[in-house]
């Protein structure tokens, strides 16, 4: 049977502890017959018993599937103060409003890879992976309930070759450039937080979490 693992299903994984027994043996968390070991997620992972008589080797319990956060990488290109743009068009998503050049990682590709590719794919520019710097990182909350968590990352790059154009205009119908200290009223509303850590040279931004104990915006 195939399809994705369930998240209340847990399964059993032998550890190999033999490069640790030593300091098993010796370790002052417990007595020899129940060593403590800690695992990069202690709370996740939990010593059952032992798969065998020997010290070296327990079974633990590893949950099959973790949460996982999906990212999208952000280009910010300004000359003379002036930002950079995309009427956004054709996603589903804030269709209608301003944006700036984005997108996901396609999976086996850094971040800064990720961004130089979006960035030739919606503009038909050429830049350099030195050319660009990670700025504001911000960590928005799910919208509703077909959302998601997500984590932005906005580079500021510092140059590029060729023009800007809509390469897809199929994802963008006008391409504007905006005062970067009184953007337009149409820009999306996570977008004009991020550009507004920038500008303050504050490198994190928690956009949506102050109702459940965070200090982000709303």
């Amino acid at each position: 049977m195939t399809g994705r693992p369930r998240d209340d299903v847990v399964h059993p994984t032998v550890v190999d502890l033999s490069a640790l027994a030593a300091a098993i043996r010796g370790s002052a968390c417990g007595p020899p017959s129940r060593p403590t070991v800690h695992f990069r997620t202690p709370e996740r992972c939990r010593l059952v018993g032992r798969s065998d008589s020997s010290v070296d080797s327990y079974v633990v319990e590893v949950p099959s599937d973790r949460f996982r956060l999906p990212a999208a990488v952000y280009g910010v290109l300004v000359q003379e103060r002036r930002l950079l743009l995309m009427r956004r068009a054709g996603s589903g998503y804030r269709d209608g409003q301003l944006g700036l050049p984005a997108g996901h990682l396609d999976g086996d590709e850094d971040l800064v890879s990720a961004l130089v590719r979006e960035l030739r794919e919606e503009l038909g520019i050429t830049v350099e992976g030195r050319d660009v710097r990670l700025e504001v990182v911000l960590h928005s909350r799910a919208e509703d309930e077909n959302d998601s968590e997500y984590l932005h990352l906005f580079f500021r790059v510092a140059r590029w070759a060729a023009t800007p154009v809509i390469a897809e205009p199929d994802k963008c119908t006008e391409l504007v450039r905006a005062d970067m200290d009184h953007l337009p009223v149409d820009v999306v509303d996570y977008v004009v937080h991020a550009v507004e850590a920038l500008r303050a040279r504050e490198p994190l931004v928690l956009f949506g979490w102050r109702d459940y104990g965070g200090d982000g915006h709303a």
